[in-house]
C-alpha cells in the first residue's frame, strides 16, 4: 500500500505552475491535464487502461485481466461508443421534457395575463351593474369587488408559485442536460466511462410531466352570473333571471360571449385565449357554469335561423381537446339538417332530470322533439355548440 501510494503521489505532484488547477478532496492541487493523464494509468499496475470488463463495468489494464477470470472484455473505444449510444436517448428524453415544461411555462404566463384581462372586464361590468342601483347598495359593490380582487390575488399567487416551481424544475433539467452534453462532448473515452454511471443515474431522475391544473382562471360566473338577481333578492324588486350562465373558461376561441354571459356568437376569427384544461378547442362548444347531479332543471334557448347548432347536456368528463365519443346528450341542426329531432325550431327548451333529458320546441307552440334516456353517474352541465356566425341566446326564466 505504501509503495502504491508513493508512486501515485509522485505521479500527481506538479512541479511547475498549475495550469487549470483542480483541488482534490485531499486538498492537493493539480493541473487538470496531469489529473486526466493520471486517471488513464491503472492505479494497481501502472499500466494503460486499454480494456473494459463487461461484467464489472470497469476499465482494466492487461494485467488486471487475470483478476477478472471468466469475464468478457471489449475495447475502450467500443465500450464508450455503446454507452454514448445508450445515453443519447436519455438526453433526447430530457430535451423533450424541457420542451414540455417550457410550453407549460408559456401557458401559465398567458393565464396570468388573461386573469388580469378577466379582472378588468369584471370590474367594469360590476361597476355598471351597481351604477343602476341606489346609493345604499354601494356596500354590496365594494364587497363584490373585494371578493374579485381577493380571487385575483389568490389565483395570481398560485400561478406565480406554479411558474416558480416550473422554473426551478427547468433549471434543474437545464443543469442535467448541460452536464450530459458536456460529458458527450468529452473526447477521452476513459474519462467519459469513469463518469458514465453517475451521469446516467442523473438522467433517470426526471420529474413528471407538467400539470397546469384546472380552476386556475377567474371564476367569472361566480362574480357576474345572476348578479342582478342576487341584488334583487336584497332589494325585493323584480329583475332579469337567467337559468343558465355560460362559463367563458370553457368556451372555444371562436365563441364570443356577451358581457352578462347569457348569449354568444360564432366568428371565424379565433380569440387569443389560454389553453386551460376546461376549454374546448376541438368543436365550437361551451358549457354552463353550474352543474347538477339531482333535481329537475330546464332552460330555454333562442337559436334563430342558424343551420349549425346543438343544445343539450354534457358530462363533466366530456372530451374538451379531442373529438368526443360519449358524454353528450343533445339535439340540433348540422348543415341545415336536423338530427335527433324531426324538424327545425328557432326556440328550444332543454329539460333534465337524473334519468332522462327531454327537448321541446317552443315555436309556434310547445311540442316535444325528443326524449333521451340516460343514467346520471357524474355531474352534468348545460352544453351548447354553435357555428356559422349567428347568435345563441339563453332566454330569461323564473327562479328555480
Amino acid at each position: 500500500m505504501a509503495d502504491s501510494f508513493s508512486l501515485l503521489e509522485e505521479d500527481l505532484i506538479s512541479v511547475q505552475i498549475f495550469r487549470e488547477p483542480v483541488i482534490l478532496s485531499c486538498s492537493h492541487s493539480l493541473c487538470r491535464a496531469c489529473l486526466e493523464e493520471t486517471w488513464s494509468v491503472c492505479s494497481l499496475h501502472s499500466q494503460k487502461l486499454q480494456l473494459f470488463c463487461l461484467e464489472d463495468e470497469c476499465l482494466v489494464c492487461v494485467e488486471c485481466v487475470l483478476e477478472h477470470a471468466d469475464h468478457s472484455f471489449c475495447s475502450v473505444g467500443k465500450a464508450a461508443g455503446q454507452r454514448r449510444k445508450g445515453l443519447r436517448p436519455q438526453l433526447e428524453a430530457l430535451q423533450k421534457k424541457m420542451a414540455a415544461f417550457s410550453k407549460a411555462e408559456l401557458t401559465c404566463n398567458k393565464m396570468v395575463a388573461h386573469i388580469r384581462v378577466q379582472t378588468q372586464r369584471a370590474e367594469r361590468q360590476i361597476k355598471e351593474e351597481f351604477e343602476k342601483l341606489h346609493c345604499f347598495l354601494r356596500d354590496e359593490e365594494v364587497e363584490r369587488l373585494g371578493a374579485l380582487k381577493e380571487e385575483e390575488e389568490e389565483n395570481n399567487k398560485r400561478m406565480k408559485e406554479r411558474v416558480d416551481e416550473i422554473s426551478e424544475i427547468m433549471s434543474s433539467l437545464s443543469d442535467t442536460i448541460r452536464a450530459v452534453e458536456e460529458k458527450l462532448a468529452v473526447d477521452d473515452d476513459v474519462s467519459f466511462l469513469q463518469s458514465y454511471k453517475t451521469i446516467m443515474e442523473r438522467t433517470q431522475s426526471v420529474p413528471e410531466d407538467p400539470q397546469l391544473g384546472s380552476r386556475a382562471l377567474i371564476n367569472l360566473a361566480k362574480h357576474l352570473g345572476n348578479l342582478s338577481f342576487q341584488v334583487w333578492e336584497k332589494m325585493q324588486k323584480a329583475v332579469k333571471y337567467t337559468p343558465v350562465v355560460l362559463d367563458p373558461n370553457t368556451a372555444h376561441p371562436s365563441l364570443y360571449l356577451s358581457e352578462d354571459l347569457t348569449s354568444l356568437r360564432s366568428e371565424d376569427k379565433l380569440q387569443s385565449l389560454p389553453d386551460n384544461p376546461e376549454r374546448f378547442d376541438f368543436y365550437c362548444d361551451i358549457l354552463g357554469s353550474e352543474g347538477f347531479t339531482s333535481g329537475t332543471h330546464f332552460w330555454d334557448v333562442e337559436v334563430g335561423e342558424s343551420d349549425d347548432w346543438s343544445v343539450g347536456v354534457a358530462s363533466e368528463s366530456v372530451s374538451r381537446k379531442i373529438e368526443y365519443k360519449s358524454g353528450l346528450w343533445a339535439v340540433g341542426v348540422h348543415d341545415g339538417e336536423p338530427y335527433n329531432m324531426t324538424k327545425k325550431t328557432q326556440r328550444i327548451r332543454v329539460s333534465w332530470d337524473k334519468w332522462e333529458v327531454s327537448f321541446f320546441g317552443l315555436s309556434p307552440c310547445i311540442h316535444k322533439l325528443k326524449t333521451i334516456q340516460h343514467k346520471c353517474t357524474e355531474r352534468m352541465y348545460p352544453h351548447f355548440y354553435f357555428h356559422n356566425g349567428q347568435t345563441l341566446q339563453i332566454l330569461p326564466g323564473k327562479s328555480l
